[in-house]
């Protein structure tokens, strides 16, 4: 069914044939700045009322430049409108974003009213601000049959009462049918303008007032020829281009969208920098005070009245002229209102001028060596103005003549007045004598470690002398060792140490290297003892302190490293004492032990046992050399066992041997037979027998 059909529908009869056909409506846009919200509306020229105001469909369609515009915050005000159709860039208007609003019901009860805006609906921009217009059916590229979007997209309304003639009541745009953007402004304020002074720079600051952030701009110095650019992120950022020099800048600002827009600024600067002319007026002599320096002209900078001048050196002297002054430059600083200032410098110089320049008017020698006293100045004076002779007077410190040299001079400051006999001008003169620094000579003395050894200097460094240099020792017996820096000392004796260099410049250092302690040791003459004796050993020695021993070998000493030691010796043998010091030195002494292997044994050939306590028992008698009686047996003539030692004694046992019982009888008087095994301390067990005289 057809859109004017379906109208008709609602249309009674009556008012089907009353249409007036000059009706129209006109959109219209404005945008909310305090919320940034564009609204859509109507102008209707004429009053509707239902039903002849039914609307039954509407479209209107909008542009934005392409990729700046995003609707968002779509609201329906009048009637149900849908969110817009995007057409990005169409073949017609690349350069345009199309935004297409169609109202999808019938709008009944409404009244068109004369005149009266009408809103439609509303929406905001999601992307900051950017020019947007309601298009013009007339002259829009988009709006043609057929497009590249295959959709018309031109602005209609479908009301009753335009259906039988025109048949779209929207006939045009209202004078506001489109929304610009407020203009990129640049706020740009100098710290100086102009600036206090001819050539110099100041600080530009810059802000930005609408636009899309982030903004690009771009400047140039017309004048100087500096350009630049930089980025300013936000609207509300400061940025400030420094040490700006003046001229006429020009600013091109583009914010994000693209939109650009220039600026013109100027930085002023006084017309001319200051500048000045000086002028002097020379003296007769050096030391005369009647010269003069003034500042004979200043321009430029700002002044209203006159210049102010100061002289360096002369802090009460402020007029532009200095006079009364010597021999010498002198500076004078000019300002002007704003504080600028120029630097002049003038000299004054002797009309009449004794000359002593280095090398062709003096010759100066410094001293030789360290220490020494042959420097010399010698003095040619001459003058350009004047032929003369002329008379010399040297400071105290200068013991010769007053001639036209000193000599024999040490290191020090000296002066001289010149005068030239003829002029009268005076000319005074100061020199430095100087000395080379010492020599300095940097060894390592190396003391002997134990007596009868020598010791070692070694020279390490030498600073200060001219190659090359040559060391020797005096003083005491000594031998150069290797190279010329390392010296075998004899210990004890004083000693000098004298290195020279090239030039004949010497150092000299005197020292002593300490002698060791003779140590001494005396184990004393050999010993011979029997097996098992003892002996100790007494050393005699030297130093008594701070030394330690050692016995090589120390089998059968009482200890190790001491210097008496108990010696009990199995066999023959040499010990060697082994003395040391706390520095490591050492000494040692021998001694030889021979040991020889004892049998002394008595055994008495007779006993008596009366009880007397006088050789009551029979049993043999030794020193520490046995060890033990073993099966000890006496026997009678006839072979009778007479008497047996239950166990083995020593003969030191008083209660051992046969005490004349026999089967707890005494026996009888006369011979009787013994046998017995005698063990020694070397462990060898010797049978001895023989016969023994039981007497009463």
């Amino acid at each position: 069914m057809s859109n004017l059909f379906r109208i008709l529908l609602f249309v009674p009869p009556m008012f089907l044939f009353v249409l007036p056909v000059f009706s129209q409506l006109s959109g219209t846009i404005e945008k909310n700045p305090a919320d940034g919200t564009y609204t859509v509306s109507v102008i209707p020229s004429v009053t509707w009322t239902p039903p002849l105001s039914t609307t039954n469909g509407a479209v209107l369609t909008l542009r934005a430049a392409k990729g700046k515009f995003q609707v968002a915050d779509f609201q329906s005000i009048t009637g149900d409108w849908s969110s817009p159709l995007l057409f990005s860039g169409p073949a017609e208007a690349p350069g345009y974003d199309y935004f297409l609003f169609n109202e999808i019901d019938n709008i009944v009860n409404l009244t068109y009213s004369s005149g009266v805006k009408m809103p439609m609906f509303s929406f905001k921009n999601a992307l900051s601000c950017a020019p947007i217009e309601i298009i013009d059916n007339a002259t829009d590229p988009l709006n043609v049959e057929p497009n590249s979007i295959g959709i018309g997209i031109g602005n209609s309304f479908s009301v009753l009462a335009v259906l039988a003639t025109t048949g779209n009541a929207y006939t045009g745009n209202d004078a506001q049918a489109s929304i610009d953007c407020p203009p990129i402004s640049l706020n740009i304020s100098a710290t100086d303008n102009p600036v206090r002074c001819y050539g110099y720079v100041t600080d530009l600051t810059m802000s930005v007032e609408n636009g899309v952030s982030p903004f690009n701009i771009q400047w140039t110095n017309t004048d100087s020829g500096e350009s630049g650019n930089f980025i300013i992120q936000n609207a509300a950022d400061v940025y400030t281009l420094t040490s700006m020099s003046p001229g006429n800048f020009s600013f091109t600002v583009t914010d994000f969208q693209n939109n650009s827009h220039s600026f013109d600024f100027q930085l002023a600067q006084p017309a001319n920098p200051l500048t000045i002319e000086m002028l002097a007026f020379d003296v007769p002599c050096t030391g005369n005070m009647d010269g003069e320096v003034q500042v004979e002209k200043a321009r430029g900078g700002t002044v209203a009245g006159s210049y102010h001048y100061q002289w360096a050196g002369f802090s009460m002297e402020t007029d532009s002229i200095l006079n009364g002054v010597g021999v010498g430059s002198y500076t004078v600083t000019v300002t002007d209102d704003n504080g600028c200032s120029a630097i002049g410098s003038a000299s004054v110089t002797p009309l009449f001028e004794i000359q002593l320049g280095e090398g062709s008017n003096f010759t100066l020698k410094n001293v030789s060596c360290n220490g020494a006293a042959d420097g010399l100045i010698d003095l040619f004076p001459s003058s350009p103005t004047l032929n003369t002779d002329f008379g010399f007077q040297w400071s105290s410190n200068v013991t010769t003549a007053n001639e036209s040299a000193a000599y024999h001079l040490g290191p020090g400051s000296y002066s001289v007045t010149i005068t030239d006999i003829e002029g009268g001008c005076v000319l005074e003169k100061s020199f430095s004598i100087i000395e080379p620094p010492a020599i300095e000579v940097d060894y390592r003395l190396v003391e002997p470690k134990c007596y009868g050894e020598q010791g070692l200097l070694e020279i390490l460094g030498v600073s200060n002398a001219v190659l090359p240099w040559t060391a020797e020792i005096t003083g005491g017996l000594s031998e150069m060792a290797e190279a010329g820096d390392k010296f075998m000392l004899e210990p004890g004796a004083p000693m000098k140490l004298i290195v020279e260099d090239k030039k004949g410049c010497q150092v000299e250092e005197d020292f002593i290297v300490a002698a060791r302690q003779e140590m001494q040791l005396e184990v004393g003459e050999g010993r011979d003892i029997k097996y098992g004796e003892q002996v100790r050993i007494n050393a005699d020695y030297f130093p008594f302190n701070n030394v330690s021993f050692n016995w090589i070998p120390s089998d059968g000493l009482s200890c190790s490293d001491c210097p008496d030691p108990i010696a009990t010796p199995t066999d023959g043998v040499t010990y060697r004492l082994v003395m040391t010091d706390s520095t490591g030195c050492s000494i040692d002494d021998v001694i030889n032990i021979a040991v020889r292997k004892s049998r002394d044994i008595y055994i008495p050939n007779s006993f008596s046992p009366n009880h007397d306590g006088i050789n009551d028992r029979f049993m043999p008698y030794g020193g520490f050399e046995i060890i033990a009686v073993h099966s000890m047996q006496v026997y009678d003539r006839w072979g009778g066992k007479m008497f047996e030692a239950k166990q083995a004694f020593k003969p030191s046992d008083v209660d051992a041997g046969w005490d004349g019982l026999a089967r707890e009888k005494p026996a009888d008087p006369g011979l009787y037979l013994y046998t017995m095994n005698v063990e020694f301390i070397d462990g060898e067990v010797i049978l001895f027998s023989g016969e023994v005289n039981l007497m009463k």
